[in-house]
C-alpha cells in the first residue's frame, strides 16, 4: 500500500524513526496511495528501509491488515455510494 497527504510535519522525519509515531501514522492512512507515500515517507527516514520495529509493530500486529480492510470497505462504500446517488440522478 502507498499516501496522498499525511498528518506528518515537514521537518518530522527524525520522529519517524520512533515507533509510536510510525504506527500512528501508519494507522492513520485512509486510502491505499496514502498508505504507501507514508510508507515511503518512513522509509526514507529509516535509511530506505523499514525501521527493525516494522514486522512486529505493522505486520506481525495484524495493523496492516487492519488498515487494509478499513481501506477497502470504505472504498466499497464509496462506490455504493456513488452508484446510489447516480441512480437518483436517473430516477431509479
Amino acid at each position: 500500500m502507498r499516501s496522498e497527504g499525511s498528518p506528518i510535519s515537514e521537518n518530522a522525519s527524525q520522529d519517524l524513526r520512533a515507533e509510536s509515531v510510525v504506527v500512528d501514522l501508519m494507522r492513520s492512512s485512509k486510502t491505499e496511495r496514502e498508505w504507501n507515500s507514508n510508507e515511503d515517507k518512513v522509509m526514507a527516514a529509516n535509511g530506505g528501509d523499514h525501521p527493525e520495529f516494522w514486522d512486529t509493530k505493522i505486520i506481525d500486529s495484524g495493523l496492516a491488515k487492519e488498515v487494509g480492510r478499513a481501506i477497502t470497505a470504505k472504498e466499497e462504500l464509496d462506490r455504493k455510494n456513488a452508484l446510489r446517488a447516480r441512480q437518483r440522478e436517473k430516477g431509479y
